[in-house]
């Protein structure tokens, strides 16, 4: 790839172009300041930033949208307030009362951040972080708006972290059973070495020339965790990784290498390959029958990956000009899947950014083809097109398409301008946005129909920026609230219909239990009544995370509970399940191979085993082709078979009759075929997010917001 400099007549480079980036200009004032940053995008030039400055000082930052932020400065030079403007009047107030304000001690640190806001509730908030520093030992305190304080400091090797403390007017006390102080031990070089936690446990890492201050970092030699779990690296002499373990520190993966000389090609295949070892990953081999094999043109890229089993991704001539397919920055244009389909990507010339996406499968009908098409001066992802959806194997191209519109807030004179304000789907269906005063999303409406009513979600946020409440559009005065610890953890859940759920966690951040009651107790607030069912989580000392209890306690007060085993590599071992009266009722236990896939479970029930063995493909080592079922016989012709295509996806399920599946080119599930019940279709949009389910009778529909949360009719799963 090549980079070129334009400098002009200056000391300083004024354009840069590459096949990846395009063109980036950049313009400077007569005093060299930066004023602004351009991009050509299809032969225009547009302007990404702009800055303008009043006696040297930045003043004003305008974006690509438009939007200005305007910088004050106190007697001293100092930034005081910084906040949005109208593009109308720069210099006038700013919008709807939205800013930063900043105060300093008499050397220059920052004492106060101030920030001034509207929330969703059309509410104005004042949110005020401080600052506390210590001359003596370089102590700084940070004290959030919700009045909890963070201490941090560092002696010699040892940086440490305090917190929460509860700041007393003078100073800061410690939070009973809550405060805690996790520390990082560095080595003379001020690479990590250990991570050690409240409890004392640490983790601990070691690297390879650990003594240089180069990117020894980058190479750890030893990773061991809190249960003292190694995973061991090794390396080349030039620094490539050579071979990593799993958490038994002993199954092994290999890596090696190849080079790719300009002008040097295999003759058979058009591919390179088994060269000496160079800078480009060849093969890796994976514990067990299983490797992944990579090959690479003469320009170095890579055109095919290859793994027993699960069939070859390759990079292939889909305009028959006899060379492979890439753009200029290398990203590739066709490519032809393990399943046997062919997926064609069309890039906006300047750009980079996908046109068209098609796929054509192996009878060379095309299948789904993808249109995106973007604002020309804001680059904004406008409108996006499945041409072929519901017309599988056909050309015909429907009126509409599968259609997505999006439209965003377009006025410099007011906030969010820029921001995405609604999407708008072919079938009627939409969603759209309300932002608070920073940014973040008030409410959520949406419709099933260009005449349906629409249904409002309201969220509220704490001092800190979690979410405190969210209304129920279903019930105007209905709303799920919720509460954090002052370590900003869930603590609380109240659903509308009063059902109240608490959180515990352990000084490692472990969840402990999860308790459902019926209410919560309004005279002692963060304490639930009526106990419904809840949770316990017991770890060892040493766990990294998995719980070796959970003990179950419902509304009478009676307990069962389950007992886990694991090996070093987190595989559950067995289970141990007890009655109320702590009486064993049943076990499970499992096996595995090196490869770490299960073998056999075994059920034990009033002394009475029931083993159930898995067989795996022997070729790639991972694909499971038979169960035994639970007579505990392979081979005895009562096995369940289990059915692969050649890119390793699962086709056929032994499960109720038999079970078909289909997908589609990104790997997603597009159909089900059930032999003793109702078939079901799944569509995609053009982000392969699931926006519709069919059972053979109905259909339900989905929308999908841009952060892929799933909205129902009346709900939002977040």
């Amino acid at each position: 790839m090549t980079v070129t400099y334009d400098y002009g007549v200056e000391a300083d480079w004024r354009e840069i172009s590459s096949a990846s980036t395009g063109t980036i200009g950049r313009s400077f004032t007569a005093g060299g300041q930066l004023s602004g940053w351009t991009r050509k995008v299809d032969g225009e030039t547009l302007v990404t930033a702009s800055y303008e400055y009043d006696k040297g000082r930045l003043r004003i930052e305008t974006d690509q949208f438009g939007n200005k932020t305007r910088y004050d400065y106190d007697e001293f030079g100092r930034v005081f307030r910084v906040g949005p403007v109208s593009e109308s009047d720069p210099d006038g107030p700013f919008l709807e009362g939205n800013y930063v304000e900043y105060s300093y001690d008499n050397i220059g640190r920052v004492l106060t951040e101030s920030r001034h806001y509207i929330d969703s509730m059309s509410t104005n908030r004042v949110e005020v972080t401080t600052y506390d520093y210590s001359d003596s030992d370089g102590t700084q305190t940070v004290t959030n708006a919700r009045n909890y304080a963070t201490e941090s400091s560092v002696s010699g090797l040892i940086a440490s972290v305090r917190s929460p403390l509860q700041p007393n007017g003078g100073g800061y006390d410690d939070i009973t059973n809550v405060t805690r102080t996790n520390q990082v031990i560095r080595n003379p070089a001020g690479l990590p070495t250990n991570y050690i936690n409240p409890d004392g446990t640490q983790s601990i890492i070691e690297y390879r020339n650990s003594d240089t201050l180069g990117d020894a970092e980058q190479f750890p030699t030893l990773i061991r965790d809190e249960s003292g779990r190694d995973r061991v690296y090794t390396y080349y002499e030039d620094g490539r990784l050579e071979t990593s373990t799993d958490l038994t520190g002993q199954i092994e993966t290999q890596f090696t290498y190849v080079d790719v000389p300009p002008g040097l090609m295999d003759d058979d295949d058009g591919y390179v390959e088994h060269l000496p070892d160079g800078g480009r990953l060849e093969v890796v081999d994976l514990p067990g029958p299983g490797s992944i094999t990579y090959f690479y043109n003469l320009d170095g890229r890579l055109v095919r990956i290859e793994r027993p089993g699960f069939g070859a991704y390759a990079v292939s001539d889909g305009d028959g000009d006899g060379e492979l397919d890439f753009t200029p920055d290398g990203e590739p244009m066709t490519v032809s899947l393990p399943s046997g389909e062919t997926v064609e990507t069309m890039y906006h010339d300047d750009a980079k950014q996908v046109r068209f996406r098609t796929v054509t499968d192996v009878t060379a009908q095309e299948t789904e083809k993808l249109e995106f098409q973007y604002d020309p001066n804001t680059q904004n992802l406008v409108r996006t097109v499945n041409l072929h959806q519901g017309v599988p194997g056909t050309s015909t191209v429907p009126e509409n398409g599968d259609e997505a519109v999006y439209a965003y807030y377009d006025d410099a004179n007011a906030l969010h301008n820029g921001k995405l304000k609604s999407i708008i789907f072919a079938s009627g269906m939409s969603i759209s946005y309300e932002y608070d005063g920073v940014g973040r999303v008030g409410k959520i409406s949406t419709k099933t129909g260009p005449t349906a009513t629409p249904q409002d979600t309201i969220y509220e946020y704490d001092e800190v920026g979690n979410i405190s409440k969210v209304h129920d559009p279903a019930n105007a005065s209905g709303f799920t609230s919720f509460t954090y610890d002052e370590l900003g953890r869930l603590k609380t859940r109240t659903l509308p219909n009063g059902i109240f759920t608490k959180w515990t966690f352990d000084s490692r951040d472990r969840l402990t239990e999860i308790a459902h009651f019926e209410n919560e107790d309004a005279g002692n607030p963060g304490e639930g009544v009526s106990l419904i069912v809840s949770f316990a989580y017991d770890h060892p000392a040493r766990a990294v995370g998995e719980p070796h209890r959970i003990t179950k306690t419902i509304a009478d007060g009676t307990s069962t509970y389950i007992d886990l085993f694991y090996d070093d590599a987190l595989r559950v071992l067995k289970e141990e399940y007890y009655d109320e009266a702590n009486a064993l009722e049943r076990t499970i236990e499992y096996e595995y191979d090196d490869q770490g896939n299960r073998t056999s479970r075994t059920e034990t029930v009033n002394g009475t085993p029931s083993q159930e063995l898995y067989e795996i493909n022997e070729t790639d080592g991972y694909q499971l082709e038979k169960t035994s079922g639970p007579d505990g016989v392979l081979g005895d012709g009562n096995d369940l078979e289990y059915a692969h295509d050649d890119g390793g996806r699962v086709t056929g399920i032994p499960r109720d009759g038999g079970w078909t599946l289909e997908y589609n080119a990104s790997g997603q599930v597009k159909s089900v075929t059930r032999a003793n019940a109702s078939d079901h279709a799944y569509e995609y949009d053009a982000f392969g997010r699931r926006i519709s389910s069919n059972d053979g009778t109905n259909t339900v529909e989905f929308l999908i917001a841009p952060a892929a949360q799933r909205l129902g009719p009346g709900a939002l799963d977040v």
